[in-house]
């Protein structure tokens, strides 16, 4: 697994960074505010966090990421967002929370552009399953999702490619 930061020049303000285990405290406590959003509803204990951790760390079928908008100290971290490779050669796009309700959307969504054309690199069907009664559907549908296919509990959401595909990121490995 490498670790990776992603920048945009269409969007200088934000990076993508893949997580770390000093992250760990921060993605337990925005999924656990954000529960009722996600297939998982149970409360994660560190104990699964860290388990979470050590499977993901291991395994090279996707990414997650720590948006982080750029400040003049130290970065602000806002959110998270991450990319899986599927059995059926697709891609999911799952754990994207907004870090506090006090952030922007659009901060979020101009991530999810940033991520998506770093993915499309790839080649292959992009999606996202979201709970119908997931507030942030809406959201996914405004930024440029169209619905895919209707289940009885969830949608899946795929990115619209004329909206998304712009090819305007940078990745830089990491030197912690």
């Amino acid at each position: 697994m490498y670790n990776l930061i992603i920048k945009s020049e269409k969007y200088p303000g934000l990076i993508l960074r893949t997580i770390d285990a000093d992250d760990q405290e921060e993605l337990r406590t925005w999924k656990n505010s954000n529960k009722l959003s996600f297939f998982f509803q149970s409360e994660i204990s560190a104990e699964m966090q860290l388990n979470w951790y050590q499977k993901y760390s291991a395994s090279d079928d996707g990414y997650m990421f720590i948006i982080e908008e750029i400040m003049p100290v130290n970065n602000h971290k806002i959110g998270c967002m991450g990319y899986r490779f599927l059995d059926d050669n697709s891609i999911d796009l799952y754990n994207i929370i907004r870090g506090q309700k006090s952030i922007c959307g659009q901060k979020i969504a101009h991530a999810m552009e940033i991520m998506i054309n770093f993915i499309s690199v790839f080649n292959k069907n992009i999606s996202c399953k979201v709970l119908k009664n997931n507030p942030a559907k809406n959201w996914y549908l405004r930024i440029g999702f169209e619905l895919s296919k209707n289940f009885d509990d969830y949608v899946l959401l795929k990115p619209k490619k004329k909206i998304f595909l712009q090819k305007n990121f940078t990745i830089l490995e990491r030197k912690d």
